[in-house]
């Protein structure tokens, strides 16, 4: 485990600020992404942004949910 080690506290301010549309090109795994069309904390163009970015991933489904906020 990390601890508090200074690379863990690193992190732990500098995460928040990554968006998950840049990060994701590097998964491999099989992804299931939600998107809600009314969602202001994530967009669905971010959604759609990250979905696209999904290159590497072994399978990707994109579900929709037009009335759908954050949750």
């Amino acid at each position: 485990m990390w601890g508090k080690t200074k690379g863990f506290v690193y992190l732990q301010k500098r995460l928040p600020y990554y968006d998950v549309a840049l990060l994701i090109k590097y998964t491999k795994a099989a992804l299931v992404i939600e998107c809600g069309f009314i969602d202001t904390t994530c967009p669905p163009e971010s959604v759609y942004s990250a979905y696209n970015n999904a290159l590497n991933a072994v399978s990707k489904t994109l579900l929709t949910y037009p009335r759908r906020t954050h949750y």
